[in-house]
């Protein structure tokens, strides 16, 4: 109810950018992708090599298979489970293969670690400290954004943007601020 969501909308679709006060402007040709909490980007029926097909529609299958092998799945067994099949660690590991397919500037994560397992968000810590474009994480898991080295964070108060004074490194600080 603070506006997380309204914020993230603004962010993806410059018509929901009416709702808020304020201006939003994306660098021109820029390529983002958004994450959402349920990982709606892995298609359930497909495997992971169509997966990575699917999305992005130029990458061929010797290549889909190449960029897999970069996030541990190796073998034809690990490239024919669908995506209903996998674990959840299997379910982040694809993701960030897919979109990792292509060169992306930013990455826009809504509440990542809500249903993961301490495994998984591993992996996903990983991936994202690999990464080399631009985060934005939606989140109260102060010890994740802490891991991922946020270094600027905002909080949404009374539908307000502000930027906070201390960083996830300092985590007394950082919670005391989120409870005001």
């Amino acid at each position: 109810g603070a506006g997380k969501t309204s914020l993230v909308k603004a962010l993806l679709n410059k018509e929901a950018a009416s709702e808020l006060k304020g201006e939003i402007t994306l660098a021109k040709n820029m390529e983002w992708v958004y994450i959402d909490q349920n990982y709606s980007l892995v298609k359930p029926d497909l495997n992971l090599v169509q997966n990575l097909m699917e999305y992005h529609k130029s990458v061929t299958e010797s290549r889909a298979k190449e960029q897999l092998g970069k996030f541990q799945f190796k073998s034809e067994s690990d490239m024919k489970k669908l995506g209903k099949n996998l674990s959840g660690g299997e379910m982040v590991r694809l993701m960030m293969a897919m979109i990792t397919s292509f060169p992306i500037d930013l990455v826009i994560l809504d509440e990542p670690t809500n249903n993961l397992d301490v495994e998984t968000v591993e992996v996903l810590i990983q991936a994202l400290n690999n990464f080399r474009g631009a985060v934005i994480v939606i989140s109260h898991n102060i010890d994740f954004l802490n891991r991922i080295n946020i270094k600027t964070a905002y909080l949404i108060k009374d539908r307000k943007l502000k930027v906070m004074n201390v960083s996830p490194t300092d985590k007394e600080a950082f919670y005391k601020m989120i409870i005001q």
